[in-house]
């Protein structure tokens, strides 16, 4: 208990908050309380590097960029980059702490906290170094099937539901196979044409609907 109780010194407690956020955020994910959408954030900083660095650029939202580019936050979903930063975080501040500054000492303890974030954002990257490669993949994958939206495809299904359906693009080469939901529940047979509405990247599914359909089933049928 006693190491417990050290997590929420004081000199601990910064790093201790920031993982619990990011363990509290990750329970919501798995019990689906909050969904996928939440797990990438909209970063619109610029995160593009040139030779030239000015005092405006030092500060404010030129060094946040240059600290999003080195994280290879873009390429990596948000909240994985954020997660990993805050064990590395907790972990450095806590060892160092408990080693080092056993009488909690401020001025120890503030060293030990910019040391330890400094330490956090290069065992972060070092981390994530070797998977770019896969998140590069991913997320090309989701821009070229996004490309799709609007156009159409072919049900090779008997039936679409909100739980299960598959169709083709046609394309000048082979068809693409694709997954297709249904939520509004139109009605679909093998064969017919529906119109790819939007991608869904946390199922890998298309949501479609008849081709010209722009009404709901229920306020179509009233």
């Amino acid at each position: 208990m006693q190491i417990v109780f050290e997590w929420f010194q004081p000199i601990n407690l910064p790093a201790t908050v920031l993982l619990i956020l990011c363990l509290f955020y990750w329970l919501l994910v798995i019990s689906g309380v909050l969904g996928m959408e939440l797990f990438d954030l909209d970063v619109n900083l610029d995160t593009s590097i040139d030779g030239s660095m000015d005092v405006a650029d030092i500060s404010g939202a030129g060094l946040i960029s240059r600290v999003f580019h080195f994280l290879h936050i873009g390429d990596v979903p948000f909240m994985i980059v954020f997660s990993i930063f805050s064990l590395f975080f907790w972990l450095f501040t806590n060892v160092v702490n408990h080693t080092w500054n056993a009488n909690h000492d401020w001025l120890i303890g503030l060293i030990v906290f910019v040391t330890a974030m400094v330490g956090a954002l290069g065992g972060t990257k070092l981390i994530l170094q070797p998977f770019l490669g896969f998140f590069r993949s991913f997320d090309h994958r989701v821009k070229k099937m996004n490309e799709h939206v609007g156009e159409s495809c072919i049900v090779d299904t008997a039936d679409v539901s909100d739980k299960f359906g598959e169709g083709r693009i046609q394309t000048g080469e082979s068809p693409v196979i694709i997954q297709i939901r249904n939520p509004n529940r139109f009605k679909f047979v093998r064969g017919d044409s529906a119109e790819l509405v939007r991608f869904d990247q946390r199922g890998g599914f298309f949501e479609v609907r008849p081709i010209g359909e722009k009404m709901d089933p229920e306020t179509q049928s009233s």
